[in-house]
């Protein structure tokens, strides 16, 4: 499993799949919810009269309220752990929820899951959420989980390459948004990316780098860099895309649907209050953090990788206000997309991403 490609493989399906959720969509997301207004980022919207009749029963009250959460990827990987460490503390019940974790057929189904009423949550990417709006579903951040974009270029720590300028040819993802992140490198550098040979990649960048046919290879830190060194025993270099001219990208967060997050405005901030405790758990105590997961997904994951993985997946993950999401990050992140044709119209920023949900 390689993160990289499930971010990647998504923006070349999400668009198709969320075009036919809009189609065939189920009664939980309506045309009245599709035009209804997401919550503004700094206004929480108030709860209706129908909303209370949907509202979870309080802690204490008797039944736990399910919660489901659709994941990002066919297959469990460390990037879960948060909400299975949330669940396995009791950090839900406290707030009378419990979860559980739907497993996608395909990297493109949690948006439209949620958009259909299928799941309640999505552990998606930011690409994602802004891809959706574009093609009209009312999906909403509610939380961001990554902290900065991770990606970048890797290559042998003992090799001919020590710089940009020194890579004659690269494998990438047959994808706009791998593409866009070299050119972006790149251009910030003075170089031409006309002039490096790309191979194109539909799997895995990392056998080629390993076989020594590129000299380096598009990935982030928690997957290929990782596998690098795991499988390969590599020792390697990265240079992150964000410090020559990238937009930073918050990569993974929770989303829900508009209409979800109004019918449910007080469930919504048990959950992510509950989510977000989880999140700091997992960082502040990643072994058992770690052995939570491996106990829930016992052949999910090779220990050592997933251990190799997990390590490295913390440091995205840690921050002072867990959660927390900036607007002029979403601002940047759409432009960018916008300016490298990924999207074709811009979405209000306010309608992309929320913080009212979050601890205050």
């Amino acid at each position: 499993m390689k993160k990289s490609v499930m971010i990647l493989v998504s923006l070349m399906m999400v668009m198709s799949i969320l075009l036919s959720a809009c189609q065939s969509a189920a009664p939980a997301a309506t045309e009245e919810a599709a035009a209804t207004e997401a919550p503004a980022a700094t206004e929480a919207p108030a709860a209706t009269e129908a909303a209370a009749v949907t509202e979870a029963p309080a802690a204490g009250s008797g039944d736990l309220q399910e919660i489901k959460i659709v994941g990002d990827w066919p297959t469990p990987w460390v990037g879960w752990i948060p909400w299975l460490v949330a669940e396995e503390k009791g950090f839900y019940k406290e707030v009378g929820l419990t979860v559980s974790t739907v497993i996608p057929a395909t990297v493109a189904d949690p948006p439209k899951y949620v958009a259909t009423g299928k799941a309640d949550f999505a552990y998606t990417t930011q690409l994602d959420v802004i891809l959706g709006r574009n093609a009209g579903i009312p999906i909403v951040s509610t939380g961001a989980v990554f902290r900065y974009n991770n990606w970048g270029i890797i290559f042998p720590k003992d090799g001919a390459v020590k710089e940009l300028k020194d890579i004659k040819t690269i494998s990438l993802y047959e994808n706009t948004w791998d593409q866009s992140l070299f050119k972006a490198m790149m251009n910030n550098a003075g170089l031409d990316a006309s002039k490096v040979n790309i191979l194109p990649a539909t799997s895995d960048t990392v056998p080629l780098l390993l076989a020594n046919k590129v000299d380096a290879i598009g990935g982030i830190t928690n997957a290929e860099e990782t596998e690098a060194k795991v499988t390969g025993k590599m020792d390697t270099t990265i240079l992150m895309a964000h410090d020559f001219g990238a937009p930073d990208v918050y990569v993974y967060l929770f989303a829900s649907s508009e209409e979800y997050l109004k019918n449910n405005p007080e469930t919504a901030k048990k959950f992510m209050a509950a989510t977000m405790k989880g999140v700091q758990y997992a960082v502040e105590n990643p072994d058992e953090a770690l052995a939570i997961f491996e106990k829930i997904y016992p052949d999910a994951l090779d220990h050592e990788y997933a251990k190799a993985s997990w390590e490295a997946t913390i440091p995205v993950l840690k921050t002072d206000v867990y959660g927390w999401q900036d607007a002029a990050l979403w601002t940047n992140v759409q432009k960018f997309m916008l300016d490298n044709q990924l999207i074709e119209t811009e979405t209000p920023v306010e309608q992309l991403f929320t913080n009212d949900y979050l601890p205050q």
